[in-house]
């Protein structure tokens, strides 16, 4: 889950509709995919140089916030 997300998706998808709800199964999926930006952001500050970790928290602070916002606004439906 943390280094691979492609599994969470595949897995979800067969689920989605027969024994979870969509809406679930997307959330879930969203996730899914904030835990993965969470720990490339932890190996860019634990492997990267300065300026490397400078830029990868820009790019991905900024997906993981549109992530999380659009997670948030899709639940309160």
């Amino acid at each position: 889950g943390l280094t691979d997300v492609d599994a969470i998706p595949l897995s979800l998808a067969g689920a989605a509709g027969a024994s979870l709800p969509p809406a679930g199964a997307a959330a879930a999926i969203a996730v899914a995919a904030l835990s993965n930006t969470v720990a490339k952001a932890g190996y860019a500050t634990w492997l990267g140089t300065p300026a490397f970790r400078r830029a990868m928290m820009l790019v991905l602070g900024a997906a993981f916030v549109a992530g999380a916002a659009t997670l948030t606004i899709a639940t309160l439906k």
